[in-house]
């Protein structure tokens, strides 16, 4: 058997070879980081957009056992935030604690860096919100609510019903959009809103408005948190 061995020795690489391949790997990782990071982004939005389905859930679920009304119906004597109506947004989502499955992360939108997620409702406040709440004074019973009807959606409203927290009415002649604070690429700004029938719609702030021209979606009282 003949055996052929190489006496040719494998070369280095020289410096020059190196330094220009970190080179090429460096300009590779700045031009595949923004797409990264978009991807990351989109992520969280997907986030937040299953969160508010599961708020919705949760809202259907209440209604089904409490009469066909929302918890700002229902008196707190009987498990509702009736009370806390024209008090702090985060009560209502305490009175549904159970069927938001014992877990308050989901009232926290991923892209929301000015609020917190709570580990549990006993320590859990405004800043572990980032969703308002479409609640009135009114009262209307849940299963008389218009499709078009604001239940939820991001917190970072702005304009007429200004920054929060606290309640605000929302008329249909209100210039209202979304600020940079959530859910904004570059120079363009969107939020999601939640309807009773568990739709989730992401909105620019033009298709905000006219969503709020629609019947039935104003005039609402709005508890920012």
């Amino acid at each position: 058997m003949n055996v052929f061995l190489s006496t040719e020795r494998q070369r280095a690489l020289t410096m020059v070879e190196v330094l220009a391949m970190v080179a090429i790997l460096a300009i590779l990782f700045s031009l595949l980081l923004p797409a990264l990071s978009r991807g990351c982004t989109k992520c969280q939005r997907i986030s937040c957009i299953n969160n508010l389905k599961q708020i919705g859930t949760a809202f259907r679920i209440w209604e089904n056992d409490n009469g066909n009304e929302y918890p700002w119906e229902v008196s707190t004597n009987l498990g509702g935030s009736k009370e806390y109506t024209f008090g702090p947004v985060f009560r209502h989502f305490q009175a549904m604690q159970n069927e938001l499955g014992q877990s308050p992360k989901v009232v926290t939108c991923p892209e929301d860096k000015q609020r917190e997620a709570a580990t549990n409702f006993d320590n859990f406040h405004n800043w572990n919100v980032s969703y308002f709440l479409g609640v009135t004074a009114s009262l209307t019973n849940a299963s008389d609510a218009s499709p078009n009807l604001f239940l939820s959606g991001d917190r970072n409203l702005t304009n007429i019903l200004g920054s929060g927290p606290g309640l605000f009415r929302l008329t249909t002649n209100d210039s209202v959009g979304w600020s940079h604070e959530i859910h904004a690429y570059k120079q363009i700004t969107a939020g999601n809103i939640l309807f009773p029938d568990l739709r989730v719609c992401v909105l620019l702030t033009p298709d905000l408005r006219k969503k709020l021209l629609e019947p039935g979606a104003a005039p609402r009282l709005i508890s920012l948190p």
